[in-house]
């Protein structure tokens, strides 16, 4: 591989990141609309089958190029930040 090449892979990388945060700020969104509708109608942020449930179905989506593990630990950072933002619409 020669140096530009490297260059050229980093700048991937990072118009991969930008693109991530993108879709975070997206996701963020729209927790927030879904806190606002669990303060109007008086439910509870914590649900815990909802999270059990977004991660099984991203390990079932997961083609095994990444550990389940790993997949777990992303969501639950990403969820327990979205319980904060949802938190704030109370």
């Amino acid at each position: 591989m020669s140096n530009q090449e490297l260059i050229e892979l980093r700048e991937n990388i990072n118009e991969i990141d930008k693109k991530l945060i993108d879709l975070i700020k997206e996701r963020m969104d729209t927790s927030v609309k879904i806190g606002k509708y669990k303060s109007e109608n008086n439910l509870s942020i914590l649900n815990n089958n909802r999270e059990k449930e977004v991660i099984e179905n991203l390990k079932k989506y997961n083609d095994k190029k990444l550990d389940n593990k790993f997949i777990e630990r992303v969501w639950l950072q990403i969820m327990g930040y979205s319980k904060i933002i949802q938190n704030q619409c109370y």
